[in-house]
């Protein structure tokens, strides 16, 4: 995105959301502020600004003021610019291949997307969200209340519960930052809608940007970190060493899970992500189905996560949106708790103890394979066990590098 006819200014005041008061080459000029935003940190008399010329001279404001320096930071300003510079990332192919349609504005019930995209395998709604609130290296969302952000978040997770996928992307207008998060003392429920619209697999996905005086670009991902989950009740409420609920009917060899604990209680969750990495490329050679390329994310996610270069929501939603919903919409019994184990396995860097239940998971899906065959079960467990060893004592071998 390039911006014409830009000039280094001072900004001086601002009256309103609207306008601000500057300084250019010794004048004092008017200019269009295109961030309603409170943007206190940024607007302090005497910091340098950036101006643009507008294009009408008869415009009551000559200039627009889309940059602000905060020390040596620039961060761009302008409102709408992040839709037109992930518009252009997406147009570019540089986010997701083979996209057929793009529709801006984009309608779902009492919301519009930013976005609305198909390709040859996704069908997806993208928010896009514009970041300028940095603290320390922190960029944090929003800086004033709002809760059309949270009916967004809400709605996006009903896109997912409908069969599409669903993104938010956060656009951190400047670069060299540390990670995202959610600005929950300015507002804690969108910090709320946040993490219930990650664990209804909606795509949190911040960008920062390359912000010269007169051009924006996307450049990398930022990683993203939501608030530790309010799970105190849930820890009280669930034994993680028991048959969890969604398993249903089970036929198990109980000494042999029981070893598997013992193995499972002494390892580290990065030791558990190498496991579940092994168990999914031995379930995928068991039952001779397609390694698919949810799964291969899901893996790919997994390895980057045990390289410290994402957090653990980058599989997890994988997990959550795609894996499940292939779950819920296969028709093929075994498929389907497939499905649901190689999901258990992607939600590893989330919580360790996904790692024991992707094993009960596995053994229900050799239950459905050969019903009533405990001899089977116990090979299966006995796999399990060589498995975690694996992991936990060779790690160059065992780290995944070599799956898929």
């Amino acid at each position: 995105m390039i911006y014409p006819n830009t000039y280094a200014g001072t900004f001086l005041s601002r009256p309103n959301r609207f306008i601000a008061h500057a300084e250019l080459d010794g004048e004092a000029v008017v200019a269009h502020v295109k961030n309603t935003g409170r943007c206190q940190e940024l607007l302090i008399p005497g910091a340098k600004v950036v101006l643009q010329r507008a294009k009408n001279p008869s415009r009551k404001t000559g200039f627009d003021l889309i940059s602000v320096w905060k020390g040596a930071r620039l961060i761009n300003m302008d409102s709408q610019a992040p839709n037109t510079v992930f518009l252009e990332y997406l147009r570019a192919g540089r986010y997701m291949e083979d996209i057929t349609l793009i529709k801006p504005e984009a309608r779902y019930k009492s919301s519009r997307f930013d976005f609305y995209i198909e390709s040859r395998q996704r069908k997806a709604f993208i928010e896009v969200k514009g970041v300028t609130l940095e603290e320390n290296g922190v960029v944090l969302f929003p800086d004033a209340p709002t809760e059309r952000g949270v009916r967004h978040l809400q709605e996006l997770s009903e896109c997912v519960r409908e069969g599409y996928e669903a993104y938010i992307i956060f656009v951190i207008q400047m670069s060299d930052v540390r990670y995202f998060t959610p600005n929950i003392k300015t507002h804690p429920a969108f910090g709320d809608a946040l993490v219930a619209a990650a664990k209804a697999g909606v795509h949190i996905v911040a960008f920062d940007c390359t912000v010269t005086e007169s051009s924006l670009a996307i450049g990398n991902t930022v990683p993203v970190r939501l608030p530790e989950e309010p799970d105190p009740a849930l820890k009280k409420r669930t034994n993680i060493y028991d048959y969890q609920r969604p398993l249903g009917k089970i036929e198990d060899a109980p000494e042999q899970r029981a070893d598997f604990i013992t193995q499972y209680d002494a390892g580290s969750k990065a030791d558990m992500v190498r496991f579940g990495m092994l168990l999914g490329e031995h379930l995928i050679e068991r039952t001779g189905f397609e390694a698919r390329k949810e799964i291969l994310c899901a893996f790919h996610a997994m390895r980057r996560w045990l390289r410290k270069e994402t957090n653990y929501h980058e599989a997890r939603n994988i997990a959550f949106g795609d894996l499940y919903r292939e779950a819920r919409e296969e028709n093929n019994p075994v498929k389907e708790r497939f499905y649901r184990t190689m999901a258990q396995i992607a939600c590893i860097p989330h919580c360790k103890h996904h790692a024991l239940w992707a094993t009960d998971f596995a053994v229900t899906l050799i239950n459905r394979m050969l019903p009533g065959d405990l001899g089977e079960v116990k090979k299966e467990r006995a796999i399990h066990l060589a498995l975690i060893k694996q992991a936990m004592s060779d790690q160059e071998e065992a780290n995944g590098q070599h799956c898929f």
